[in-house]
């Protein structure tokens, strides 16, 4: 494709000077923003299986966008950050005990895919 060609020398031209950083959605918002806030909370509190089977669909397009960037760019790539903001008005969405359990699975095997491409992942996870 010519505009990912044109975005990969324009990276390279770049990259001596700044840092790039690629970017990609995270699980959680997706996950979230797919049902709307009142029933990822109802499904969340739940954990039901509709819950359970969106963050493994959505943790494999997140590994598929990643994939997509590590190949895209021939490796060159430094960091990926992942944008999933699980904070918001100060406090966390969720638990850590539930983000260990319900994402934490899924972000390892994303982080070591990351890893072996030589690159370095960043998670954002601040929010508003």
């Amino acid at each position: 494709n010519e505009l990912i060609k044109k975005s990969i020398n324009f990276y390279d031209k770049i990259s001596p000077y700044i840092f790039p950083v690629l970017i990609v959605d995270g699980i959680f918002d997706r996950v979230w923003r797919s049902m709307g806030i009142v029933s990822f909370s109802r499904n969340f509190k739940k954990n039901t299986k509709l819950f359970r089977e969106l963050i493994k669909f959505y943790a494999n397009l997140v590994q598929i966008n990643i994939e997509g960037l590590i190949n895209a760019t021939g490796g060159k790539g430094k960091i990926i950050n992942i944008l999933d903001d699980v904070a918001y008005k100060d406090r966390s969405m969720i638990s850590p005990k539930r983000w260990e359990t319900d994402f934490m699975p899924y972000y390892k095997e994303i982080n070591s895919l990351i890893s072996d491409a030589n690159m370095i992942s960043q998670i954002h996870t601040d929010g508003d």
